[in-house]
């Protein structure tokens, strides 16, 4: 049975709140790529290979993110609203207390 949507994702806040270092990793990357050229070195090649390393970059990225979210989220157990995997509130164990003690 697949968890209730209303719970908390802490592994997929964290990729989204990490996403704009990704994005911002790839522009570099590609001003990068594109800086070292001027009109006269470039050729169409040269340009058409920095862009796929640039999109490479970006796509593998994207997919470590995935693969972290896919391997990881379900054995984590948020701490906002701990459940089991029907969907049940976990709750803390009632121990009595030993007199003796």
């Amino acid at each position: 049975m697949a968890a209730p949507r209303t719970r908390p994702r802490p592994i997929l806040e964290s990729i989204r709140s990490g996403a704009w270092k990704t994005i911002l990793g790839t522009l570099v990357a590609a001003a990068v790529s594109f800086g070292l050229l001027n009109s006269q070195q470039a050729t169409l090649l040269d340009n058409i290979a920095a862009a796929l390393a640039t999109l490479i970059t970006l796509v593998t990225s994207f997919v470590a993110q995935l693969h972290v979210l896919d391997r990881s989220e379900p054995q984590v157990t948020p701490v906002a609203d701990p459940r089991d995997n029907t969907g049940t509130p976990l709750v803390p164990a009632v121990v009595p207390l030993d007199p003796e003690l």
